[in-house]
């Protein structure tokens, strides 16, 4: 019981330290926008307008993964299967986090190609990947790399996806 409470206290930490920037991100620039609205120009309202979606695209990943994990906990997480491009989801995970790569000047790339396909649960598939690459970002010195691959496993009908980078 312990050892449960520790690692529901670790997590609930982790996921709280992670919100607090994308939400800082939110409260910053809707101020920025608020009270000098008039002196940014078109192309900087939209700059923000996009900053604002990227933040909040970021708070809504990192709530469904708190949402999952408690569903794990409680024996409660149906799981579906479906073909899923590997390539598109690793896209849409890069995109979703490119401005902590912008922010740390980290060269993000993927190496895997399109139609690379699994049968998996794609929330789940995502929710990995994400966590996978979120923490090679926190843990990438400033100019680093990181890169995502996927290749069959030594396992038939497996995919091997490595988020690779250079950090700690």
């Amino acid at each position: 019981l312990k050892d449960l409470i520790a690692s529901r206290d670790k997590f609930f930490s982790i996921i709280a330290h992670d919100l607090r920037n994308p939400i800082q991100k939110l409260i910053l620039s809707s101020d920025l926008l608020r009270y000098s609205y008039d002196t940014f120009d078109e192309a900087g309202r939209r700059d923000y307008i996009q900053s604002f979606n990227n933040s909040a695209n970021q708070i809504s990943s990192l709530l469904e993964t708190l949402l999952d994990w408690s569903r794990v906990q409680r024996g409660t997480l149906e799981i579906f299967r479906e073909k899923i491009d590997i390539y598109f989801l690793v896209e849409d995970m890069i995109d979703l986090l490119k401005e902590n790569a912008i922010k740390k000047n980290i060269s993000v790339s993927s190496h895997i190609q399109p139609k690379t396909c699994a049968f998996a649960d794609k929330n789940m598939i995502a929710t990995v990947i994400r966590n996978l690459l979120s923490n090679a970002l926190k843990f990438t010195y400033p100019g680093g790399e990181v890169e995502i691959t996927a290749k069959p496993a030594s396992t038939d009908h497996f995919i091997e996806i490595t988020v690779s980078d250079n950090g700690v």
